[in-house]
């Protein structure tokens, strides 16, 4: 052979080309997203502490302005006096809103506020009685956050003063200065920061919508990580989250080292990743010119295998359309030549089985041909040979039961009724047989006319109706208003609704219920047998349309009948072109449901 059909796929240089791009791309995309993410973490932990800092010392610069005013000599100073200097620290330090001072009894004695009017030795309790003391125990007491008059948050900074009355000052400081700082602060083009406090409520955010609804952060992901990071003592890495505005970020976060403060640190990851995407596009373009450099060599070598595999494909539809004299001619001197020789032996062996087969079905369907025209022969001529005796058996009993010939004692007419009652079983059962042979051999042929429904459906109940009144059952029957004439064989169709008739009330109990009911339904006559009798299991649904299957049911006397009612029934309602279906369940009762067509439906199926 010239050469190996699978060294001659071109998909192998396009699948080498294409494995050794995409693992060049990916581990390139890899190292270089590892490599940004350090690079980000590592300005961001910058950035998160140096905003931590200047937040601790903005604080810390509010808490020395008010330790030099409570370490002045207050026992040498009247009220006034120190009320002015609390002014001068108002003017000093425009974060705090308003400064008190308080003895060791917790009474306010000095009260200056921005907003309200000065107030002398008061002699008020103290309003944050957690921040006096605290700093009554440590010296300094930074309070949890609040929110003044439901708008701005503030803090309060006590301060133990150093003179012997031990008294406490209390600066209330407007957070929205600490808001200032944290806006100033920008990472990137769109990077930013936010503080909590110790009880994770938002202190400051460039967005100062969140920290006027009042935002609590327990459940944010990158404050749930900091506190169990704080509580275990491991720092946890940067991650990646949608922030307070629905934004992708890359979160990370440091202590501000007062009052249980954190500063978090934020930047779109579509900022902080661009590298990344960029090298992305540069894999992909470079993968996209190495598929098209592969597909190039690819055509060259698969040019010369096109030609053989389209006759291959050719020769195979061909075969497959029946044309069993197909054959391949292919001079390759590969595998595809090969493949084509075993497909013409494969074609070879088909035609001569094909040629056999046909000539066994011609004479099997000549044999099946010629005994059922015998049988058919058969059941007409027996049918009329059982058909005379019967019929005079028949009649004879009946002359006898209606006692034309004389009064019979009670075992007489006991005897004539079981002959005539068998009589009549025996008589349905061979016209139920000539009628099924009649339809499997095609010799039944229907008398489609317009026929009153609604009468024939009553004739019918009108005809079981003495059978349902001797079992005590419950009859009910119903034609929809909309339902009229239909074309049909009228005869056959009450045949189908006397044998689902017959049948309901055979296998319903005294007591019971039987429904006939008839509906016009998107162009369909829909005739339905419903009863509440003993059902039929799953096992027994699959089998009553066969002929002579009789329903079984555990614990049940046995039934009369010959078990064709039912395959009949749906012959005769499949010649209209329609369909008889059953809905039931053992113990439950049963739903026979005839569909005949009306006349648009017939043309279709003509």
């Amino acid at each position: 052979m010239k050469g190996s059909l699978f060294r001659k796929y071109a998909t192998v240089l396009m699948l080498f080309v294409g494995i050794v791009l995409i693992a060049g791309g990916a581990l390139e995309v890899a190292f270089n997203y590892a490599e940004t993410r350090a690079q980000v973490e590592l300005r961001q932990d910058v950035e998160a502490r140096a905003a931590a800092v200047r937040i601790r010392d903005y604080l810390k610069g509010i808490e020395m302005q008010v330790r030099d005013v409570s370490g002045l000599p207050w026992g040498a100073l009247e009220p006034r006096l120190r009320r002015d200097e609390f002014h001068r620290l108002l003017k000093l330090v425009p974060a705090i809103a308003d400064i008190r001072s308080a003895d060791r009894e917790a009474r306010e004695r000095v009260h200056v506020s921005r907003i309200e009017l000065d107030e002398l030795d008061s002699r008020k309790p103290v309003a944050n009685s957690a921040a006096y003391g605290g700093a009554r125990d440590d010296g300094v007491h930074y309070s949890n956050t609040y929110f003044k008059d439901g708008s701005e948050p503030y803090i309060t900074i006590a301060v133990r003063e150093s003179g012997p009355e031990g008294w406490i000052t209390l600066a209330e400081v407007n957070l929205k200065f600490v808001g200032d700082l944290i806006r100033d602060i920008r990472f990137g083009r769109e990077g930013r920061a936010f503080v909590i406090d110790g009880d994770n409520h938002l202190v400051a955010h460039p967005n100062i919508t969140h920290v006027l609804r009042k935002t609590v952060l327990s459940g944010f992901t990158p404050v749930r990580a900091q506190r169990m990071a704080a509580e275990s003592g491991l720092r946890t890495s940067s991650q990646t989250l949608e922030n307070l505005d629905n934004v992708r970020v890359l979160t990370t976060y440091a202590p501000v080292g007062v009052a249980g403060w954190w500063v978090f640190v934020e930047q779109p990851t579509g900022e902080a990743f661009a590298p990344v995407y960029a090298s992305i596009v540069r894999t992909v373009i470079l993968f996209v010119m190495g598929i098209v450099l592969a597909l190039a060599a690819s055509f060259v070598l698969a040019r010369r295998l096109a030609q053989p595999i389209l006759a291959l494909q050719q020769g195979a539809a061909r075969l497959g359309s029946g044309d069993l004299q197909t054959r391949i001619d292919v001079r390759t001197g590969d595998e595809v030549e090969a493949l084509a020789n075993e497909f013409n032996v494969m074609a070879a062996e088909l035609q001569g089985l094909y040629g056999g087969l046909e000539r066994k079905v011609a004479e099997k369907t000549a044999e099946l041909e010629a005994a059922n025209r015998h049988k058919s022969e058969f059941l007409a001529n027996m049918s009329h040979e059982l058909r005379t005796p019967l019929n005079a058996i028949i009649g004879f009993s009946e002359v006898l039961k209606e006692r034309m010939f004389g009064d019979l004692n009670a075992k007489q007419i006991e005897y004539v009724r079981d002959i005539y009652g068998s009589g009549q079983h025996l008589l349905s059962l061979i016209n139920d047989i000539l009628d099924l042979s009649k339809v499997e051999a095609g010799y039944m042929s229907l008398d489609i006319q317009d026929f009153d429904v609604p009468a024939a459906v009553k004739n019918c109940g009108t005809l079981i109706r003495e059978r349902v009144i001797r079992q005590r059952l419950h009859f009910e029957c119903a034609v929809d208003p909309a339902v009229g004439k239909w074309p049909g064989d009228e005869r056959k169709f009450k045949q189908v609704v006397l044998n689902l008739l017959s049948n309901a009330v055979k296998f319903t109990p005294s007591g019971g219920t039987v429904e006939l009911r008839a509906k016009v339904e998107e162009g369909w006559l829909v005739v339905s047998v419903r009863d509440t009798g003993i059902g039929i299991s799953q096992e027994e649904r699959a089998a009553i349309f066969q002929e002579f299957h009789q329903v079984r049911t555990v614990g049940s006397a046995k039934h009369e009948g010959t078990g064709l009612g039912l395959p009949l029934s749906r012959r005769l309602v499949e010649l209209h072109h329609g369909t008889l279906t059953v809905q039931s369940e053992s113990g439950r009762g049963s739903t026979f449901t005839a569909r005949f067509p009306g006349p648009s439906r017939r043309q279709s199926h003509a």
